[in-house]
């Protein structure tokens, strides 16, 4: 029985690595520019999800998690010595909740936290915040949300957002670091 374990590992680790969707080529490419590594769910299915019409953020990506009902879509906007809003990570950040948060909601407010050091060293990140939110976009009406607004310098800052049907929902929790930065090579 025990010289099955490494064979029932390796098959395991070839699913989940087969079970990747393919990336598009400018996000790969926006991956690289950034230093930015993808932690792919460890569990469950997931496929690619497209992009809803008129949505009010743009993104480079999205995994929509069936099983879970939760949406991760990432954003990437890599460091650029001409382009002063890359300076800014904050502006950046602020900036990207102000177009998917529902201000209008009486019964719900924008939140925010600074990621402690725990939380920085585990993204390779020199600042972050995360935000809860309300969606703006009627096609997420009801869900709740989380953006997670991570930078380094003279790499960029990422953005992650989660959509999900329950504010308490423990799978976004366990989805919290879905990326982090690394060392160019």
């Amino acid at each position: 029985m025990l010289q099955h374990i490494p064979v029932l590992a390796l098959s395991l680790c070839t699913t989940l690595l087969t079970a990747q969707p393919e990336l598009p080529p400018a996000f790969r490419q926006k991956l690289e520019r950034s230093g930015v590594e993808l932690i792919w769910p460890p569990a469950g299915t997931y496929s690619a999800a497209p992009q809803p019409r008129l949505a009010p953020e743009p993104f480079d990506y999205a995994l929509y998690l069936a099983a879970e009902d939760i949406e991760i879509r990432y954003a990437l906007q890599p460091w650029a010595d001409t382009d002063p809003a890359t300076w800014s990570p904050l502006l950046l950040a602020k900036r990207a909740i102000a177009m998917v948060a529902n201000e209008d909601s009486s019964d719900w407010f924008v939140n925010m936290t600074t990621l402690d050091a725990y939380e920085l060293e585990q993204f390779d990140a020199d600042g972050g915040v995360l935000y809860h939110f309300r969606p703006r976009h009627p096609a997420d009406q009801g869900r709740s949300g989380r953006l997670l607004a991570i930078y380094r310098k003279n790499r960029g800052m990422a953005l992650v957002y989660w959509l999900f049907g329950r504010p308490e929902h423990a799978s976004v929790s366990i989805r919290f670091f879905a990326l982090r930065f690394t060392d160019l090579e």
